[in-house]
C-alpha cells in the first residue's frame, strides 16, 4: 500500500484545490507501475475508499485526504 500511495500522489494533479487523477490507469497498469499484482492494487484501492482517503467520481479518482495518503506513502500510517 505504501508504493501505491506514492504512485497515486505522483499521478495526482491539483484541480480546484483538490488533488485528483483525471485519467486513472487500470488496476493492472497501476500494478505494473509499482511492481505488484492487480489483486493487491484492487484490494488496496478498496481499503483506501472505505477509509475515506480516496473516492471515485466517474473516471476521476479524487484524493479526499491527501495528508493521510502522504503519511501512508512515507510509511507513517497504518494500512
Amino acid at each position: 500500500s505504501q508504493r501505491l500511495a506514492a504512485q497515486l500522489i505522483d499521478l495526482a494533479a491539483t484541480v480546484d484545490h483538490t488533488a485528483q487523477i483525471e485519467f486513472v490507469p487500470t488496476h493492472q497498469e497501476l500494478a505494473m507501475m509499482i511492481n505488484s499484482s492487480r489483486e493487491t492494487v484492487t484490494r488496496t484501492l478498496r481499503t483506501l475508499q472505505v477509509r475515506g482517503i480516496v473516492k471515485r467520481q466517474g473516471n476521476v479518482l479524487v484524493i479526499v485526504n491527501l495528508r493521510t495518503l502522504e503519511a501512508l506513502a512515507k510509511g507513517e500510517a497504518k494500512d
